[in-house]
């Protein structure tokens, strides 16, 4: 039988460095998506375009620094002392990592549900720029429970062609794809209004 060698400091140094990098670098990610998210639908609302397809999961990105800094606490902590030290960590730090664990919930909690702090300022947002959101099913059922429509114009939730657009396809493209259809509808009828009007 082959002996396996104890895992040594290094390998545990190793560890936790890997552990503190993928943390950190998933809070960047996260913080960089819901910055890009954000940009994205400011430029639609600036633009001014008929539709606004939004996914209000997103949003709960914000929080993820709330649980971040408390799991690398608690696990470089419990690495410094159990695994490098092979000590009993200190009653201070054990009280630390306590309030880290309860800070890690809160954060953990806040990335499940935290978009519902978020997103009445969205909406107010879309609101004051003119949008409607729609009631109408105009998203596939499956989409509808993490998703919103805002249109510009409220009759455009009850669109047959908007909606099996959005049926086809529930990503930017699509949500493009179904923006630039009620933009074309829209000027379409504003034309035929203007001849109609000069006869």
């Amino acid at each position: 039988m082959l002996k396996k060698n104890p895992i040594s400091r290094a390998d545990f140094l190793v560890g936790a460095l890997f552990i503190n990098v993928v943390f950190i670098l998933l809070g960047v990610g996260s913080t960089w998506s819901y910055n890009s998210y954000s940009s994205y639908l400011l430029d639609i609302v600036h633009s001014q375009r008929s539709l606004l397809v939004f996914q209000r999961q997103q949003t709960a990105l914000l929080f993820v620094w709330v649980a971040i800094p408390s799991i690398v606490i608690i696990v470089n902590i419990e690495i410094a002392f159990v695994r490098l030290l092979k000590k009993p960590v200190p009653a201070l730090l054990a009280q630390v990592q306590k309030i880290a664990a309860w800070i890690m919930f809160l954060g953990i909690a806040l990335v499940v549900f935290g978009n519902q702090l978020v997103n009445p300022i969205w909406a107010k947002t879309f609101s004051e720029a003119g949008y409607s959101r729609c009631d109408t099913v105009i998203l596939r059922a499956n989409k509808q429970f993490f998703n919103d429509a805002w249109v510009l114009n409220p009759e455009d939730c009850y669109d047959p062609m908007l909606k099996q657009i959005l049926h086809e396809n529930h990503s930017r493209l699509g949500f493009e794809k179904g923006a630039r259809y009620l933009e074309q509808k829209h000027a379409f009828l504003q034309d035929r209004n203007i001849h109609q009007g000069s006869q």
